[in-house]
């Protein structure tokens, strides 16, 4: 059943599509869970001595972990831009609400385990990975002008200020990526039905829907990108702080893998959603083309080419540089000693 009061043009979509989001929920509640599970948050490093300038050294980091947040989030703005336009042009009052719901369903999950649970149930947070004591004390010798603990002002270091710029990105972002991953299964949305629709009109509004899907496919490729940007950089900002350069080396590896991880995870998140789209997708196409050719025409028009070897490269052109420089590590460690 579709919208009738919806104007001429405006494509609508049957809430069961946002369904779909449920594999990529799934698939971000498994990775969180085996890192939580099999992760070592007990793992701890020195903090009694630091590499001298230590204060020098700690600004560096801090500057470029402020690039990478104005990355992430202008990329996190842009996105939600896009999202927000294309959804007041082109769909239904339906369609918006379907959206909308699981934009906020699916933000809501990243919003309570990134910032909700670390903070009030006791879970640990992924910098703990990296050795909890020593990420806190190396942090701590920065000042900012920033109060962490409000008019008492007890706390201005620069880990206070990133506690805070963390949990705001990871705020943005999950609402962020969960509109590019709504965005692909808006593609899946229909004009209102017409019996009387050509052929061509329909292998029209076909193209359209490829050139959506691929349109937020590219959107999620960006966060992804700008995300393991954002990762790195905060990861990387005490590193040059551990005095010891065979502990400083370890400790670079030990970013490098949990970089990988992160990567893979968002990776097959984004699979997960984008492949399902290309699946219904793929079969729409093909019942049109059994209809045309059991009714024969004097010119058939083109219809999408579109096949899961299609998709496959599609999110393969868009993930494999991103992971690249993570995966290179890995080999180099493993493959190539």
């Amino acid at each position: 059943m579709t919208d009738p009061s919806a104007p001429p043009g405006r494509l609508d979509l049957a809430p069961g599509y946002m369904l779909i989001l449920l594999a990529p929920i799934a698939v971000y509640l498994l990775f969180e869970a085996l890192l939580k599970t099999f992760g070592d948050p007990s793992f701890a490093l020195p903090t009694d001595t630091f590499a001298e300038p230590a204060r020098m050294i700690e600004l560096t980091g801090r500057y470029k972990f402020m690039a990478a947040f104005a990355f992430f989030g202008a990329c996190s703005v842009s996105v939600l831009l896009i999202f927000s336009l294309d959804l007041a042009a082109n769909y239904t009052r339906r369609g918006v609400l379907t959206a909308l719901a699981g934009i906020a369903a699916g933000a809501a999950v990243g919003i309570v385990l990134s910032i909700l649970e670390p903070e009030s149930l006791g879970e640990f947070e992924t910098y703990a990975l990296l050795g909890r004591d020593f990420f806190e004390a190396a942090l701590g010798l920065g000042v900012t002008g920033y109060c962490a603990d409000g008019p008492t002002c007890l706390d201005r270091s620069a880990f206070g200020m990133f506690r805070a710029l963390s949990n705001a990105i990871n705020a943005l972002t999950s609402f962020a990526l969960t509109a590019a991953l709504a965005g692909m299964i808006l593609s899946l949305a229909r004009p209102r039905h017409d019996p009387a629709a050509s052929a061509e009109a329909r292998a029209a509004q076909m193209r359209a829907a490829q050139t959506v899907a691929q349109r937020y496919l590219y959107c999620a490729g960006l966060l992804l990108t700008a995300g393991i940007t954002f990762l790195m950089a905060w990861m990387y900002w005490p590193a040059d702080l551990i005095a010891d350069e065979a502990r400083r080396s370890a400790y670079r590896e030990l970013v490098s893998a949990v970089t990988l991880y992160v990567g893979v995870g968002y990776s097959v998140l984004i699979l997960s959603c984008y492949l399902p789209v290309m699946m219904i997708h793929i079969q729409r196409r093909d019942r049109l083309q059994t209809e045309m050719s059991e009714t024969p025409q004097a010119a058939q028009p083109d219809l999408p080419a579109i096949s899961p070897v299609k998709a496959l490269n599609a999110i393969v052109a868009i993930l494999s540089p991103i992971l690249a420089s993570a995966i290179g590590s890995f080999g180099q460690g493993i493959l190539f000693q």
